[in-house]
């Protein structure tokens, strides 16, 4: 008979985040997909300071520790915003707004053609990298 193996608990829990990232303990998405990053992270390397460091990161990153709506904006300008925030990486004060529902599904179109062609220079990039400089 061999010895039980004990179950491994995972460090941090929903209730932990407040102590690690009080702007992520506001959302409830954010409580629950905080842990389970810093987690993962931590199995991963055995870093804890990284893997808040992470967790802080990916929430933030992900949007889940601040969301500014527009209530007035139709579905297709809260689309576009969030696509230019994915395409960049950052958010940005353009008044899409101003733009009618036609130039918004251009626009949509024009960043998932940028989006498509990044990922396929990265992709070539990967089977024929520069050489050194």
């Amino acid at each position: 008979m061999g010895k039980k193996k004990k179950k491994k608990r995972n460090p941090w829990t929903a209730a932990d985040v407040k102590r690690h990232n009080k702007k992520c303990a506001a959302k409830s998405a954010c409580r629950r997909k905080w842990p389970k990053i810093a987690n993962a992270v931590l199995r991963k390397t055995g870093d804890e300071g990284r893997a808040i460091r992470i967790a802080n990161w990916q929430t933030n990153r992900m949007g889940l520790r601040r969301r500014r709506r527009n209530p007035d904006a139709t579905p297709e300008q809260n689309l576009l915003r969030g696509a230019i925030q994915r395409a960049t990486g950052r958010p940005y004060s353009i008044d899409v707004s101003l733009l009618d529902p036609e130039s918004v599904r251009e626009f949509l179109r024009l960043l998932r053609d940028v989006e498509s062609e990044k990922q396929r220079l990265k992709n070539k990039l990967r089977r024929y990298p520069f050489p050194g400089f």
